[in-house]
């Protein structure tokens, strides 16, 4: 559940993008990001459901970041700083949520 919200904040966050584009240009990159990321999410939700009701294995991946290759549209970097600090808390707030080794 808690990768389901993050790819949702990247949605919002590229959604917003979208709608703050000062070009033609920017807003088409950023409804292509868009695209990108709520294709994810789908994707994401979909294997969610499947596994509903299931006993579930551990939901945290492990230690360290997964990186989805960007396509090649660039993004803003004022975008990518957004996404970035997202991804961060998540890393924070997974980390957290482990429980202490000792």
């Amino acid at each position: 559940m808690l990768s389901l919200g993050v790819r949702m904040a990247e949605v919002e966050a590229l959604y917003t993008a979208a709608l703050t584009a000062e070009t033609a240009a920017d807003e088409a990159a950023a409804l292509h990001e868009l695209g990108r990321a709520a294709r994810l999410l789908s994707a994401l939700a979909e294997v969610a459901a499947e596994s509903a009701g299931k006993p579930a294995r551990p939901a945290v991946p492990p230690p360290g970041r997964v990186v989805v290759g960007h396509s090649a549209t660039p993004v803003k970097p004022r975008v990518r700083r957004r996404i970035t600090r997202t991804q961060h808390t998540v890393d924070w707030i997974i980390t957290r949520s482990r429980p202490d080794p000792h």
